[in-house]
């Protein structure tokens, strides 16, 4: 009597008055939209769950609404204990209001537990903070008969047949596409950083203005424009949840799709543009918008993996609104049948090959979230290393895993404590699986696996003769070949002439000369004057002097010549330029046999040149010090050079430095393969300790292209196995390396 007396009195709850409700749903599958005008948000409502909440107008009992339920929708019958369970719901959501005392100490207490939820999911979603904005109809309105053209069939069909176009050209010109794309670390370079975010962010205005036209155009409202952080990056964004309580599925579905087709247009646009245009600033801008739209798109925004347009637009034409929701609930609670040993109620009869796709659906959305995550974490931390800033981006990322982390586990804890108040916890089993996970967690960390060091690399001589000039002289002829070409040996490089050295030839010629006339004279006369033989000895004397004088000049002149001493390649040497030949402050540098030097004077000691063998290589691989003293003499080495098309060679491991390098070479240095900072001198220094490892690589490339001179590339060193644990901790202290 006492349970059929409380289902005789009247439910002191009404619905809200304000709420728009429209029905969205087919006539197979009713669903009505509800929106809150206040706090801007939408429920779905299937048929029974419509159906109670139209009954609630504050008079009626919980046994008539089961009694309206069975006559209108017989034979299927409510529980009372679902009617209650549902209103409570309906409750905690805010679309009810309760006539009752203590109702406002309740509705206090909802609003601190609603506060509290929306505190952990913003801190769920530090990666997309918004700001509400502007109320856009007056915008939207003016743009719509300018640009609703672009939003038609027959564009959208146009639009298809350019992206495909697109596409092609990408897979044909693939080389050119990734000789182009800049490297990581030169990205986080002040300029290309700063040209880049401008970039993002005009194209996600564009992206939301998209969204907004089509919401307008297809009957829609969209009632605010604001501003949002979007990995820190600021941008506008549109919101068009008023889509939900539009009818038609592909409208819905068509307004969630409208950034994607504004980003694939772009991309596909830029794409030619690229295509066409040469280096420069426009072509950079041009292969940015292709990357954003492209990557952006497959990735993050078009995926339904995650919670933006493709996923709302995969849930819309399935006609599953609350796809995600369902997936992780599914999820949840196989989790905890395993864990708890508990069939829990999951809402809907479905079958087998539904709920399996919907496991598999929350399962990969839930690892891909956990991917995407770190990966912006990891770009934040490498942004900030330059800048000194890492702690910043370790101690947000430690408050954004630890919230990820502590929702899921506070959920189990509730779960294990309420099935211990019933009395329904298997303690064992909780016990043994909890175990096991650990136990799986500790064996997957101990699997071998192959333990290789991958380093940037540059291809340069193994042995090379140095060419210096060893007398003064101005550069009368030089080599008629450029730097990198074949010479042979005895080839005249450069030939000098030293105005001092000539005068001292001719000088030291007619001295000879004289002192012979002079000594043949005494000769003659000997047997008539004994004055004239005694000066015999000291005369030739001298004429040996000066003869041994000139041949020393005739050495140092016919060294002003200078020839090749081996046959091999021609390096040009640096040397320094200076119109007076006795000024003590030089002031240009040049690079000899690729420039041409008229009038150059070259100091005795200059380097000249380097001759460097044909067969004569080796690579050079400057690998971080964590991981250069791991590697040993004679370890192999694949190595692939960036400029033959990814050709692959194979080396070994000749010397590892052991002293770190105090600059990087040039050429790295500008590609973003190791990171440098300026020291106060001005030269270019690694920021972490680099070494050197020489490698001696074969004769030629797997494909049997001959290695050349100067190439970059990769080179990783294979150091035997390691447990996965091991690479796992020794990637954490090489990532996160900064001081308290």
């Amino acid at each position: 009597m006492p349970e059929s007396s409380s289902q005789d009195r009247p439910l002191a709850v009404r619905r809200r008055r304000d709420l728009v409700i429209a029905q969205t749903g087919t006539a197979t599958a009713p669903r009505w939209t509800v929106k809150d005008p206040l706090s801007l948000r939408y429920f779905q409502l299937r048929e029974a769950d419509y159906f109670v909440f139209s009954q609630l107008n504050g008079d009626v009992t919980l046994a008539e609404i089961q009694r309206r339920y069975h006559r209108q929708y017989a034979p299927r019958k409510l529980a009372a204990a679902t009617v209650l369970a549902f209103v409570q719901r309906l409750w905690s959501q805010g679309l009810v209001t309760v006539d009752q005392f203590g109702a406002s100490e309740s509705l206090f207490r909802r609003q601190q537990l609603v506060a509290g939820q929306r505190l952990s999911q913003g801190l769920a979603s530090l990666l997309a903070i918004r700001f509400r904005g502007i109320d856009p109809d007056g915008i939207l309105s003016a743009l719509l008969p300018v640009l609703g053209w672009f939003f038609s069939i027959p564009m959208l069909l146009i639009t298809i047949g350019l992206m495909a176009f697109s596409g092609g050209l990408v897979l044909a010109e693939w080389d050119r596409l990734l000789s182009d794309l800049p490297t990581f670390r030169s990205m986080l370079s002040f300029n290309q950083a700063g040209v880049f975010v401008a970039v993002f962010v005009a194209v996600k205005i564009l992206h939301e203005l998209g969204h907004g036209l089509v919401c307008k155009k297809l009957g829609g409202e969209c009632r605010e424009l604001g501003v949002m952080l979007l990995a820190l990056t600021p941008c506008l964004y549109c919101n068009v949840s008023d889509a939900w309580l539009l009818r038609n599925r592909w409208h819905r579905a068509a307004i969630g799709a409208a950034g994607i087709d504004v980003e694939l247009v772009l991309a596909s646009v830029c794409t030619l543009l690229w295509h066409s245009s040469r280096p420069g600033l426009f072509h950079s801008v041009c292969l940015d918008v292709m990357l954003i739209c492209s990557v952006n798109t497959l990735l993050l925004n078009g995926n339904p993996l995650l919670r933006y347009d493709g996923y709302y637009v995969l849930a819309d034409l399935i006609d599953v609104p609350n796809l995600r929701p369902r997936s992780q609930q599914l999820l949840r609670n196989a989790i905890y049948r395993v864990w708890f040993g508990q069939r829990f109620d999951a809402g809907e009869n479905q079958s087998a090959a539904t709920q399996f796709g919907f496991l598999a659906f929350g399962l990969a959305s839930a690892i891909y979230t956990w991917i995407v995550v770190f990966a912006i974490l990891w770009m934040f931390y490498q942004v900030a290393k330059g800048y000194g800033l890492e702690v910043i981006v370790v101690g947000f990322g430690v408050i954004l895993l630890l919230n990820r982390v502590w929702r899921p586990c506070s959920q189990l804890l509730r779960t294990a404590r309420h099935l211990a108040k019933e009395g329904q916890l298997r303690l064992f089993r909780f016990l043994l699986v909890t175990l096991l996970l650990f136990s799986g967690v500790l064996g997957c960390l101990r699997i071998p696996v192959d333990r290789q060091v991958t380093a940037p690399l540059l291809v340069r001589p193994a042995e090379e003769t140095l060419v210096f000039v060893t007398v003064p002289g101005r550069i009368r002829r030089g080599f008629d070949s450029p730097s990198g070409k074949t010479v042979s040996e005895g080839q005249i490089l450069v030939e000098l002439e030293n105005l001092e050295i000539t005068q001292a030839l001719k000088r030291l010629a007619g001295d000879v000369d004289r002192q012979r006339k002079k000594l043949e004279s005494l000769e003659i006369r000997r047997g008539e004057s004994p004055d004239a033989a005694n000066q015999i000895p000291v005369a030739q004397s001298m004429l040996v002097d000066l003869t041994r004088r000139l041949q020393s000049r005739e050495e140092e002149a016919a060294r002003l010549t200078i020839r090749s001493p081996l046959s091999g390649t021609l390096l040009s040497g640096k040397v320094t330029r200076s119109d007076d030949r006795f000024s003590p402050t030089p002031d240009l540098e040049f690079a000899l046999f690729s420039t041409p030097l008229p009038d150059l004077w070259l100091e005795a000691g200059t380097e000249l040149c380097r001759i460097v063998s044909p067969t004569s290589r080796e690579a050079v691989m400057y690998v971080d010090q964590a991981e250069a003293t791991a590697i040993d003499p004679g370890d192999r080495v694949t190595l692939t050079v960036m400029q033959g098309a990814g050709d692959v060679m194979r080396g070994t491991v000749v010397e590892v430095a052991s002293e770190p390098i105090s600059t990087v070479p040039p050429v790295l240095a500008a590609l973003g393969e190791v990171e440098v900072a300026i020291d106060s001198e001005g030269g270019v220094r690694p920021i972490t300790p680099i070494h050197e490892v020489r490698v001696r690589c074969d004769a030629a490339s797997e494909t049997g292209v001959p290695i050349v001179l100067g190439q970059i590339g990769r080179g990783t060193i294979a150091l035997g196995r390691e447990t996965l644990g091991d690479r796992l901790l020794r990637f954490l202290r090489r990532t996160f390396t900064f001081d308290l």
